[in-house]
């Protein structure tokens, strides 16, 4: 107040200054305000200048990018790459021997069997012409698989471990029973690729294969083999009334099976690309492909693989079975025309196995050579 009072005095006593004294108070109030927007223009302008700078180096790396030829997407690509190469290096993968690693006495050999893919046909050949013991599903119908240990059963099939890896309770068992180091099984055949790799470590690895049909046939055979398979035990009469698009539409057919199979992810709504790149990348390091439209040629390879002894008669057998499988499909179900509705529902539920399928007819093409055998 006493501010006030002796500036009052100045004007008002001046000779040479005569402002009343509602202007000068009138001016002293928007003083603060006028301080404020200096500020507030000053804070502006370095800002603005702070933005042209960042804006030109900006500009500077987007440019020196381009001349480098690097881009986001490239780096991104290299980077889920890395990842992929990395997550296959670990558990369970990690207890699964690369396509080109030297073959080992201690390691066993893995089916990752898919259905309606020629599996019935190959395990036969493996127990009754190669006399090789096997552990599958098979198991169940003939051995003991309650006990509390492992031994060996002979069926009319050839011979099993009283061991079942096709579902997590028998996978379990054969762990805490040691299956895989016992030797007991030459081969060991499951459906549940991840469930069974966990099986295997870095001192007893698999040495994996599978058989791949192309995934438009393999869905219309599962559905006409449902309709006649009373035999199994998930065998349902409903499917004998069933139409094949009823069959597609219904909550128990699998889409894209061989993708969320090698990726873990069988239960989850939406697959992606990433997850197609994922399990191209299983196959290509992990898996001997071999095709159900080439079993024999197939057969032959696995053999040379695996390093399985083979005599002349067991050769016999081979050409015999495989040549009734040739048979037996030629004319096992009517076919799906191309551009029919049936068609296309198969071919958007099964997208990304059909790409996976192609991928696996090029590893096919390539494989044998690079193995050198």
């Amino acid at each position: 107040m006493n501010v006030i009072i002796d500036i009052d005095q100045y004007f008002f006593n001046s000779k040479h200054k005569r402002l009343n004294r509602k202007t000068v108070r009138k001016l002293l109030e928007i003083l603060p305000c006028f301080l404020v927007l200096v500020c507030l223009s000053i804070i502006i302008s370095i800002q603005k200048h702070q933005t042209e700078q960042v804006f030109v180096q900006d500009k500077s790396k987007r440019l020196k990018r381009t001349e480098n030829g690097s881009t986001n997407t490239a780096e991104s690509s290299r980077n889920q790459a890395s990842q992929i190469l990395d997550t296959i290096d670990r558990y369970p993968f990690n207890g699964i021997a690369g396509l080109t690693d030297p073959k080992s006495p201690t390691q066993t050999a893995l089916y990752w069997q898919i259905p309606r893919s020629g599996g019935t046909t190959l395990k036969y050949i493996m127990g009754t012409c190669l006399n090789l013991v096997q552990a599958s599903r098979t198991s169940v119908d003939y051995c003991d698989v309650e006990v509390n240990d492992l031994h060996i059963c002979h069926t009319r099939f050839g011979a099993y471990v009283n061991a079942d890896p096709s579902d997590n309770h028998g996978i379990q068992r054969a762990n805490d029973l040691g299956l895989v180091p016992s030797g007991f099984a030459n081969v060991i055949v499951s459906s549940r690729f991840l469930h069974a790799a966990s099986l295997f470590d870095r001192d007893h690895t698999a040495r994996a294969f599978t058989v791949i049909r192309d995934p438009m046939e393999r869905t219309v055979s599962t559905f006409y083999y449902l309709q006649e398979a009373h035999w199994e035990r998930n065998y349902n009469v409903k499917y004998k009334s069933m139409t094949l698009m009823e069959y597609l539409k219904g909550d128990d057919v699998a889409s894209n099976w061989m993708v969320r199979w090698l990726t873990g992810k069988h239960s989850d709504a939406v697959l992606t690309e990433k997850d197609l790149d994922f399990a191209e990348d299983i196959l290509k390091r992990k898996f001997l492909i071999l095709l159900t439209d080439e079993m024999k040629v197939s057969i032959d390879r696995l053999i040379k693989y695996m390093g399985w002894n083979v005599k002349e008669e067991d050769k016999a057998c081979i050409e015999e079975n495989v040549s009734k499988i040739s048979k037996h499909n030629e004319h096992l179900h009517p076919n799906i025309q191309v551009g029919t509705d049936e068609y296309n529902v198969m071919k958007e539920m099964n997208h990304l196995d059909i790409k996976l399928y192609d991928y696996a007819l090029g590893l096919f093409s390539v494989q044998w050579s690079e193995l050198n055998l």
